[in-house]
């Protein structure tokens, strides 16, 4: 499970590249650039992509340094814990 946190980092380290490598360019430009990257990031295993979520999600919500203790916490439960888990919202039909 190790190598998968590394490889999460990585991505996060390489989305985060980007981002900063594209800025300046017209948004569309920038989409297509994160389109791509969701592509190939679509193709790795189903349990590094659910962590790699995790990880965005937290960072998202927490930015001083304490997502890394919601990660445990029962309340984190996300979409992409639905993608991952099958289950499709009804509220949505």
């Amino acid at each position: 499970m190790f190598t998968d946190f590394e490889q999460v980092e990585k991505m996060r380290f390489l989305r985060i590249k980007i981002d900063v490598a594209t800025r300046g360019l017209p948004e569309s430009e920038r989409e297509i650039v994160r389109n791509h990257l969701r592509d190939i990031y679509c193709q790795v295993p189903t349990r590094r992509l659910w962590m790699y979520l995790k990880t965005l999600r937290e960072m998202s919500l927490d930015s001083s340094g304490a997502a890394k203790k919601l990660s445990h916490n029962k309340t984190m439960h996300g979409p992409e814990d639905a993608i991952v888990k099958g289950e499709i919202s009804t509220s949505n039909r």
